[in-house]
């Protein structure tokens, strides 16, 4: 790697340490490795490290000697491996950024790019948004709001359950009966989490049973806590709102509740997920960028 700063002692975190002459003269190598190591660092994905064990070397000033010391601590982006509580995608994805977006697909759509400055002014004010997010599938939904997640952690250290439905409720019903701990802690997860995420919300998996005694829990727990939560959805909200008063009323094969009473239950779920939403719809038209992807592998 070129030395692109030609003096090591005007590099800020070496320059404050005020080091006389014969401190430069003890440390310049030192430093100059500090230096390589937080360059490195910075042009590497979000997941990966100068350092495989993610822990950098800095130089301080003992407060009681005043001598220069060695020291060392935990690089930013190892939070990315412990602030994921719940991690529904795949480990490749923890590179995505979107501050440092380097996605091929150029956005056209006005509306795209709303989306990208009200995410990255998020990221800039640490504000932990609510919205729905929702269009046909393959336009990169999951791209941004994981971006969003990874940058949130690196920046801010954020905690995230990123929740893959379809992969969630089956890992509920495989535990169910026979560790309840293991249930417990994920929907833990869900309502502690700064940030949660629920991906590919309303497909036709979910039943009456993990909305009323899972989902309803953790969206009364995040709105007692005033915590939000982003949506993903390929359906709008009214067609989302179809599918539960169908999941709820048609299929609640138990107990003696009358459609009236369910109809409650649908109109609560709705409401705890329109005010931790914030009631904001955002939706973009693209054509699809995972079938462009597919096509460009295939040539």
């Amino acid at each position: 790697m070129k030395k692109n700063l030609k003096n090591i002692f005007d590099y800020p975190p070496i320059k404050a340490l005020k080091l006389n002459e014969q401190e430069k003269k003890t440390w310049e190598e030192i430093a100059w490795q500090i230096y390589y190591q937080d360059q490195d660092c910075k042009n590497l994905p979000n997941d990966k490290c100068s350092n495989e064990t993610f822990v950098h070397i800095y130089l301080k000033r003992d407060s009681k000697t005043k001598q220069i010391v060695i020291g060392s601590y935990y690089c930013l982006k190892r939070k990315l491996q412990n602030n994921y509580l719940i991690r529904g995608f795949a480990a490749n994805k923890l590179s995505l950024s979107l501050i440092n977006d380097k996605n091929p697909f150029p956005m056209t759509d006005p509306d795209e790019f709303k989306i990208d400055d009200l995410l990255k002014e998020s990221i800039k004010n640490n504000e932990r948004i609510g919205l729905y997010f929702y269009g046909h599938s393959g336009i990169g939904k999951t791209h941004k709001i994981i971006s969003y997640c990874n940058d949130m952690i690196i920046n801010h250290n954020q905690t995230v359950a990123y929740v893959f439905l379809p992969q969630f409720v089956r890992e509920i019903k495989e535990n169910f009966g026979l560790d309840s701990s293991v249930n417990k802690k994920m929907i833990d997860y869900c309502c502690d989490a700064d940030i949660l995420v629920l991906d590919d919300f309303g497909a036709e998996y979910t039943s009456a049973w993990f909305y009323l005694n899972v989902l309803l829990i953790i969206l009364n727990s995040r709105c007692e806590n005033n915590k939000k939560v982003i949506v993903i959805s390929n359906f709008d909200p009214c067609k989302v709102a179809k599918i539960l008063k169908n999941a709820i009323i048609l299929n609640f094969s138990y107990g003696k509740e009358d459609n009236e009473t369910k109809l409650t239950i649908v109109e609560r779920l709705f409401d705890r997920l329109v005010q931790l939403t914030n009631n904001k719809k955002l939706s973009y038209n693209c054509n699809s960028r995972r079938q462009a992807s597919f096509a460009g592998d295939k040539k």
